[in-house]
């Protein structure tokens, strides 16, 4: 999540951007700290939600996150199964990924 307090603005504001879908939330984290109320969808908040978006892509562009490239990066040596494979304890080599194959 990403929490910023914006000139324009009298409160914290907080952007939950949920990887991989197009799925936000925004929340006033003065007045709703339990994040209740999902404010992404309230026209006036319109400006907050396109500051924030900007700022998120700005740092995952800087930072290099994955989550951007819809890739989670499989770290050195560790071994997949295939989304096909319904045993994880099977020994048949046909059902893991090989180095550098995604499915």
């Amino acid at each position: 999540m990403l929490t910023g307090q914006f000139p324009h603005t009298s409160g914290m504001y907080g952007l939950a951007h949920r990887g991989f879908s197009l799925h936000e939330m925004l929340f006033d984290l003065d007045f709703d700290p339990g994040e209740r109320k999902n404010l992404i969808k309230e026209l006036n908040y319109q400006d907050v939600q396109n500051e924030m978006r900007e700022l998120l892509e700005r740092h995952m562009r800087e930072t290099g996150d994955f989550v951007e490239s819809g890739r989670i990066p499989r770290p050195e040596g560790i071994v997949l199964n295939k989304i096909t494979c319904v045993d994880p304890d099977s020994e048949n080599p046909s059902d893991y990924e090989s180095e550098g194959e995604r499915t």
